[in-house]
């Protein structure tokens, strides 16, 4: 995707506004010998990274309750721990 900007040489900044989602970006201008060519990033706003420890009491809001599987051992499985010696 290629999206035309406009350079403020007064400030020597280029402001970016059409990215749609967050990710790496490259920013080429002026062709491979005197050109302009950096990669920008674009990140998620801070609200929607805060991470929060949840209390036991809000957990199952998000989440369904976790059954434990009992586990019985079959005499006829061929898997070997990665862990054996």
């Amino acid at each position: 995707m290629s999206v035309p900007l406009s350079a403020d040489p007064q400030h020597h900044r280029l402001v970016i506004t059409a990215t749609e989602q967050p990710g790496n970006y490259r920013v080429q201008s002026g062709g491979r010998e005197a050109g302009f060519d950096r990669p920008l990033s674009v990140n998620l706003a801070p609200e929607q990274t805060q991470l929060e420890r949840l209390d036991k009491k809000s957990l199952p809001k998000f989440s369904p309750p976790i059954k434990s599987a009992s586990h019985k051992p079959n005499s006829k499985s061929t898997a070997t721990s990665a862990w054996a010696a």
